[in-house]
């Protein structure tokens, strides 16, 4: 076995053995249900196995990187290597749609193992530990790290908006208009904004130069359009939405898509952009 073999052998055991994972809460008052607890090993085994898996993906990129003596390309796989073993942030350098999916499926599980035995808590009268799984399953998946994600792409403007500035309520929403930003929840986890004009028909070009995901911020105005440019681009609804004095009156939603590094040119759809953010 060569050094370099050796090195990522050991660093992917390493990993393996002392990365923390924060999945459950114990509390030392309940006494577990066998059947929750062989659920939780369950759990436990799929994403063990999944994280094992991808970042064996990673190692394997990390070699043929340096291979290549490509520079470049082996720091941004060590990047990510650490953002996933410390933060659980999913890598973009190698494929993760598996990982992901492994994930999603392991918690369908955990929670239909939870809701059955709810439902025979109740059968048996023990309404207090029902209520009990039914909070703790909640917390569960709340919990951001069983919620895998990339991380935010750094994004510069090139034309056809301005660059980013800062996002909150009264601030200007188009570069020809009045209309301002309003409607904006306390917890909208977008900070910045590259201001477009009302109206505009020239395309947004944009640089990429971290991958991860890119935000935009859209209405419905002319719904044919729109449903056709979300789906060509394979933009995903993120839930959150805020507003602007226009007399359309009409919410703007905020969509997301992870993106390669690489420069972008992102079509006008109709008078609110798509407006670019950034967290």
């Amino acid at each position: 076995m060569d050094v370099k073999h050796l090195h990522s052998t050991f660093f992917l055991l390493l990993w393996l053995n002392t990365c923390p994972v924060y999945i459950f809460a114990a509390d030392s008052d309940k006494v577990p249900d066998p059947e929750i607890i062989a659920a939780k090993e369950v759990f436990e085994e799929n994403i063990d196995s999944a994280k094992k898996h991808l970042l064996e993906r990673l190692e394997t990129k990390l070699e043929f990187a340096q291979r290549r003596g490509e520079l470049e390309l082996v720091e941004s796989v060590v990047k990510e290597i650490e953002a996933f073993k410390g933060k659980g942030i999913l890598p973009t350098v190698v494929p993760a749609d598996g990982y992901v999916t492994t994930f999603e499926r392991a918690l369908t599980q955990l929670e239909n193992a939870y809701d059955q035995v709810v439902r025979r808590y109740v059968r048996e009268g023990l309404l207090d530990d029902a209520r009990y799984l039914q909070d703790e399953i909640k917390k569960i998946k709340a919990l951001p790290s069983n919620h895998p994600t990339y991380a935010n792409a750094e994004i510069v403007v090139k034309s056809g908006a301005s660059s980013l500035q800062n996002l909150k309520n009264g601030v200007r929403a188009f570069s020809d208009r009045s209309y301002k930003w309003v409607d904006i929840p306390d917890d909208f986890p977008f900070k910045q904004f590259a201001q477009v004009q009302g109206e505009g028909t020239k395309p947004i070009h944009f640089q990429v130069k971290t991958p991860g995901v890119v935000y935009i911020a859209l209405s419905n105005e002319h719904p044919t359009r729109v449903t056709a440019f979300i789906r060509e681009y394979e933009w995903a609804p993120t839930g959150f939405r805020l507003n602007h004095t226009a007399k359309t009156g009409k919410p703007v939603d905020v969509f997301m898509r992870n993106m390669d590094a690489g420069e972008y040119h992102m079509p006008r759809v109709n008078f609110s952009g798509p407006t670019l953010l950034s967290p």
